[in-house]
């Protein structure tokens, strides 16, 4: 089913981020955090709901469904940008080209990017065609290791599912501030710090489904 309010937040995001590339809006690297917070919502969600109505996950159900839903797309622009970057790129930088390539495909290209000093908002330098892998990378890891959490936290009760959000809250936001005066770079690309804008919306439903459930 599909939600007329989150096709348009999605839309939203979309045109936020045509705009920076277009140099058009600054800040229009903020539709990557409204993507990650529809993503958040919707996944939690899911999860949660499960949660309560059967009380356990069905891991292996979730990714075959995460899998069906990204990776044909994913790899198929993986190989058509690696098919025309061949031909584009200077033979001297293929090798980089086979690098952020593997980086991409195997869905660790945030931390790799960073490491490899890859900044994304530095757009003035030549930047890598897979550039825009990092963020799919994130999302990739969010479904890793959200789940997993979830059962760990649902385990122990419903206010525990609040109180490890919280904490994560915390300590990402804290992370956050703190990278992005030291190390902006790492700061922006890996999956932790989690925006802090996604784990808001996600404590703020798992609030919702812990009162709603006593209720």
């Amino acid at each position: 089913m599909r939600v007329l309010q989150i096709q348009g937040l999605r839309a939203l995001a979309a045109i936020f981020v045509t705009l920076f590339h277009a140099r058009l809006a600054p800040g229009g690297f903020i539709g990557v955090d409204i993507f990650y917070v529809i993503s958040g919502y919707l996944i939690t969600g899911l999860l949660l709901r499960e949660l309560d109505s059967t009380g356990r996950l069905n891991l292996s159900s979730f990714y075959q469904r995460r899998i069906k839903r990204l990776l044909p797309t994913s790899i198929f622009v993986l190989l058509v940008t690696a098919l025309v970057g061949w031909f584009i790129v200077p033979p001297i930088t293929r090798d980089v080209l086979g690098r952020d390539m593997f980086a991409a495909a195997a869905y660790i290209s945030n931390y790799l990017f960073a490491w490899w000093q890859n900044d994304y908002q530095n757009l003035n330098a030549t930047p890598s065609p897979f550039l825009h892998y990092w963020s799919l990378a994130v999302e990739e890891q969010f479904y890793l290791a959200w789940p997993v959490l979830m059962i760990v936290f649902a385990r122990r009760g419903k206010r525990t599912i609040v109180c490890g959000i919280s904490i994560i809250t915390v300590l990402s936001l804290a992370l956050s501030i703190y990278q992005t005066q030291t190390s902006p770079i790492w700061a922006f690309t890996p999956f932790l710090p989690v925006p802090g804008s996604l784990v808001l919306v996600l404590f703020c439903f798992s609030c919702h489904f812990m009162f709603s459930s006593i209720a």
